[in-house]
């Protein structure tokens, strides 16, 4: 990774909701360094959200805590998603506990690295979803605009839900699939 600042980033263990132990596996942990190491960067904006699970797989939070936070972004499009997501959900001492952990990581280690979807970006998105049309590949506009972000940026998604970054051809990191 081209910017080494800081050491292992502890973002699991540090905005977990939860006390239980991370474990490890580090065989699947290491497999996923590796992966991470071999692209440019990544837009984190699933993988994030698992320290907040209360039971969050501990292979990708162990994995995410040996990241270095520099090389960790946000698109806006996805803090857009997660805001949506803490106002719909009633008034609870979960949505409390969520909206204080999203605070203390946009006040921290990501208030500077929030990456947005603009001029660049939305020219990305255009020739991205062309391409998924052109193939009968219809992708949801939200994935589509943090395909577009990273790829503008020659970043690398990592989430879970890798189908329709998959239809775009934007570089990506499934965690969950080192298993």
């Amino acid at each position: 990774m081209p910017i080494h600042r800081a050491g292992p980033s502890d973002l699991a263990k540090r905005y977990s909701l939860d006390s239980d132990s991370l474990g490890e596996s580090d065989a699947a942990a290491g497999s996923w360094d590796e992966r991470i190491r071999s692209l440019p960067e990544a837009d984190a904006a699933y993988v994030i959200s698992e320290p907040m699970k209360p039971h969050g797989d501990p292979i990708v939070r162990s994995g995410l805590d040996r990241q270095d936070p520099a090389t960790l972004y946000l698109a806006s499009t996805s803090l857009a998603e997660w805001l949506l997501g803490l106002e719909l959900l009633p008034n609870s001492r979960r949505k409390h506990g969520l909206a204080a952990a999203l605070n203390e990581l946009l006040s921290g280690p990501f208030g500077s690295r929030i990456l947005a979807f603009d001029q660049h970006a939305a020219i990305e998105y255009a020739r991205l979803v062309g391409r998924a049309r052109a193939r009968r590949q219809a992708v949801p506009v939200a994935d589509a605009q943090i395909a577009a972000i990273a790829s503008n940026r020659t970043f690398a998604v990592a989430t879970r839900d890798t189908v329709p970054f998959s239809a775009l051809g934007v570089s990506l990191i499934d965690p969950w699939s080192e298993h």
